[in-house]
């Protein structure tokens, strides 16, 4: 069993998390335009939750996206129409939104993003002591969510 993280490796952990959200949201930033930060996430949260619906065979709906992120129906619209306008995602035919592949087709690959995930992997290697690691990285039954 491993042992319990040190107060240290707490701080460092919350630190890579940190980067790594800083950095994902500032390559969203980028990628939907925004002027500032701050308005990045909830565009962000809606078209990951769509994208992650179509992975698992789910069918994204307004009423659904706005319970799963826990967001008011009016926000959830807007949001999805906002990705629509900008091409990410797109209507269904059966009235649900999907990811636009098309989309993805016309834009030039961003690295930015998988080098942010591996870089916050080696931080947290460096940080956890090797029997947790193996443990994290040991895949269980539980899907995260």
């Amino acid at each position: 069993m491993p042992q319990p993280l040190t107060l240290e490796q707490r701080r460092d952990i919350a630190t890579i998390y940190a980067r790594l959200l800083l950095d994902l949201f500032g390559a969203m930033q980028t990628a939907y335009g925004r002027k500032h930060l701050g308005a990045t996430p909830p565009t962000f949260l809606v078209g990951a939750a769509i994208r992650r619906n179509d992975a698992e065979g789910v069918r994204s709906t307004v009423i659904g996206i706005a319970r799963d992120l826990g967001i008011p129906r009016s926000s959830a619209r807007r949001l999805i129409h906002e990705l629509v306008e900008y091409g990410s995602i797109m209507e269904s035919p059966d009235g649900g939104f999907t990811a636009n592949l098309d989309f993805l087709r016309k834009i030039e690959p961003d690295l930015s993003v998988p080098r942010a995930i591996l870089a916050a992997a080696r931080r947290l290697q460096d940080v956890l002591d090797e029997e947790l690691w193996r443990e994290l990285l040991t895949p269980t039954n539980a899907q995260p969510t």
